[in-house]
């Protein structure tokens, strides 16, 4: 059976910049700030606190300055960049009376509750994506184990399985869409 490599890394990553972290999403998101920031994966009890609040649409921003402001982050004192800069300017946005000011001036994140929802859906979509990631690889690799050959015409460009023959032309021509963009997508962000 020929294994197919998912789209998106599920491994946690040590950043080397913030702007790394800030790609990453739900769980990876967590456990990768966690490696970054502290130097350890997170414990139960981290993960479901820092992702429940993700998922409600609190800013990464502001997770990762949490993480970074602790007695445990202060400890290990991470250097990476863009990390301090980016504490400086949300405690300063914070800032009573005058954070308003610096918030619309740098057009940043805030907590209105319109930008959690905002946030809270786009982690959902992200979710969705890597769940349909995994669900066209679980295809594709079944559809590989048939030891079926790609043909030279995009029409026919797959031989395709039973299961596959049970699904419209339209339905096929989705797949190979979507197979072909989070490929695409995936290609991008490696």
């Amino acid at each position: 059976m020929t294994s197919v490599p998912s789209t998106r890394t599920t491994q946690p990553i040590k950043a080397n910049s913030f702007d790394e972290l800030l790609a990453c999403d739900d769980q990876h998101f967590v456990s990768s700030a966690y490696l970054t920031i502290l130097g350890r994966m997170p414990d139960p009890e981290g993960m479901n606190y820092l992702l429940s609040r993700l998922r409600r649409g609190i800013s990464k921003t502001q997770l990762l300055m949490q993480l970074r402001i602790s007695q445990e982050g202060d400890v290990y004192s991470v250097k990476l960049p863009g990390l301090e800069q980016a504490v400086r300017k949300y405690r300063l946005e914070r800032t009573p009376f005058i954070g308003w000011f610096f918030q619309k001036l740098h057009g940043s994140e805030t907590n209105h509750p319109l930008e959690r929802r905002l946030r809270a859906i786009e982690n959902k979509l992200s979710l969705l994506n890597d769940e349909n990631a995994r669900r066209l690889d679980s295809i594709e690799a079944k559809y590989l184990s048939s030891g079926l050959q790609p043909q030279s015409t995009w029409t026919s460009q797959f031989d395709l399985s039973d299961q596959m023959r049970k699904l419209t032309p339209r339905a096929q021509n989705i797949f190979f869409q979507l197979k072909t963009a989070i490929a695409e997508h995936g290609n991008r962000n490696a």
